[in-house]
């Protein structure tokens, strides 16, 4: 309804535009009153000619009705173009500003609001991603750790098996070296009785020779 009314005030203002342009723009004033070539007193209608220059009387209040009746097309173009154009034009097009700025303001609130879910969206994806890579380098870090923990207790089983080895080597060398002790004891001790029968039987062996050079003489 208001863009009726503004578009039949258009159609309005265009008529009384060419009716002023057809009727009022070859209208001269100086035909209002009794023309003459002399200027008079008061105020007067001129033609704007100077060679042939003519004027004519102003009287106010008879004048003044002629000219406001020939001129009616101006001041009522005047008055829509004041009173109803320019009010309406503000009404429909601030009206129509204010439908673009919502419109504005909603695209800026949706374009805030998807930039808003794309960075959670990405926050999201981020933070995913570190918690696997730190999961990641955890799981790794536990296992470099069993590693490191199985390589020690192996190594410390290797320390005591080599440290029981070594205690058995030299538990075996001392009784090597016990057994041996006793069988050099032994040795000796047989070494010294075949000695002590070596020198009985050569002290036997020379009482028998001097017992034998005594019968012999």
């Amino acid at each position: 309804m208001r863009w009726f009314l503004f578009i039949a005030l258009i159609i309005g203002l265009l008529y009384l535009g060419d009716h002023t342009h057809q009727y009022v723009s070859s209208l001269s004033l100086i035909e209002i009153g009794n023309t003459t070539d002399k200027i008079q007193d008061g105020w007067q209608f001129w033609n704007g000619q100077t060679e042939s220059a003519k004027f004519a009387p102003l009287y106010s209040k008879v004048d003044g009705w002629h000219i406001f009746v020939q001129l009616w097309p101006v001041a009522t173009t005047l008055i829509l173009l004041c009173v109803l154009l320019i009010p309406m034009s503000v009404y429909l097009f601030g009206h129509l500003s204010s439908q673009e700025l919502k419109t504005a303001k909603q695209k800026a609130v949706q374009a805030q609001k998807q930039a808003k879910e794309r960075i959670s969206t990405a926050e999201k994806r981020a933070l995913k991603h570190a918690r696997s890579e730190v999961q990641e380098q955890m799981t790794r870090t536990q296992h470099a750790e069993q590693q490191a923990q199985y390589r020690e207790n192996r190594a410390k089983e290797l320390e005591s098996s080599l440290q029981q080895t070594i205690n058995d080597i030299r538990w075996q060398a001392q009784q090597a070296i016990s057994v041996a002790n006793q069988e050099t004891v032994e040795l000796r001790k047989q070494l010294a009785i075949a000695e002590k029968r070596k020198k009985n039987a050569a002290a036997t062996a020379e009482r028998r020779r001097k017992k034998l050079n005594k019968q012999n003489s």
